[in-house]
């Protein structure tokens, strides 16, 4: 029998170490992803299967090669390699530095022609589902892979966030439309039995994971006129729902947020400029 290379074997006690630290089973699943797509990229790259021969080149080119990605999916994939090497015992990667700063307030949105126009025009029946759960329910790239059919309801959709915190977003009829349109083709997928009760498959009948959804998005995105990642679409929900008047208190719980400041945040709203206050003081004095 042919060993497990090593970057395997060592993933795999890694995880179980982390498992055994009783790190959060989502952290461990974030983990999971991460170092896997470290290793289909070395495996195409011919890059060391041993953690230990990885160099700050090696990182800088994987990093380069998940570029596509959100500059916060980046950073968490990079912060985990980086983890995970230096607890193989990597001795090259002492002054390796990961310097992303995720911003909130100078992001990307698209308009609702321009979201309805990707969605009208992406002829992949799975891909333009998972882009109606981003684009009309602000789902993750992470929640619109685990989304199971059993999840689906009639106004409303049942979603594990972060720590698999569940929550229910609310969906108006187009939107029911357009996920029952898929649901024929979801249907004539047979599937492995781990997956049969997942929403979203991809074109080889198996279930997406987040790098290889982003990566189909980014490279969709070059057939249009504008710019946009597959996190585009969680933004613009948030955007467009605040602009029209969602109330911040329901959109924080339908996004997922911890806190009403990181719905803030991540919707770039400036809340320290007084000089539009006015209009909105009770008009006591006539």
């Amino acid at each position: 029998m042919p060993r497990m290379p090593t970057w395997k074997v060592r993933s795999l006690e890694y995880l179980q170490a982390q498992e055994a630290m009783l790190v959060s089973i989502h952290t461990v699943d974030t983990k999971r992803v991460a170092l896997g797509s470290a290793f289909r990229w070395a495996v195409r790259s011919d890059a060391p299967m041993d953690p230990k021969k990885w160099t700050g080149l090696t990182v800088r080119a994987y990093w380069d090669s998940i570029e596509h990605l959100s500059e916060a999916t980046q950073l968490h994939y990079l912060t985990h390699l980086m983890q995970f090497l230096r607890w193989c015992g990597n001795p090259n990667l002492k002054d390796v530095r990961i310097r992303i700063t995720p911003s909130r307030t100078n992001v990307d949105w698209l308009t609702e022609e321009q979201v309805a126009y990707v969605i009208a025009t992406t002829t992949h029946p799975s891909l333009r589902a998972a882009i109606v759960l981003m684009a009309c329910l602000g789902l993750r790239l992470e929640e619109t892979t685990r989304i199971k059919r059993s999840d689906m309801h009639p106004d409303w959709v049942q979603v594990r966030g972060k720590g698999f915190k569940a929550r229910k977003i609310p969906i108006s009829k187009p939107v029911r439309d357009l996920l029952v349109s898929y649901i024929p083709v979801r249907e004539s997928m047979r599937t492995s039995p781990e997956d049969k009760d997942l929403f979203i498959l991809s074109g080889r009948k198996r279930r997406y994971d987040p790098e290889t959804l982003a990566s189909c998005i980014y490279k969709m995105m070059h057939r249009y006129k504008f710019h946009f990642s597959a996190h585009t679409f969680r933004r613009t929900y948030g955007r467009l729902m605040y602009a029209r008047k969602c109330p911040l208190v329901k959109l924080k719980t339908w996004m997922g947020h911890a806190t009403l400041e990181m719905t803030i945040r991540y919707l770039g709203i400036e809340y320290q400029d007084p000089t539009d206050g006015g209009q909105y003081i009770p008009r006591y004095i006539k």
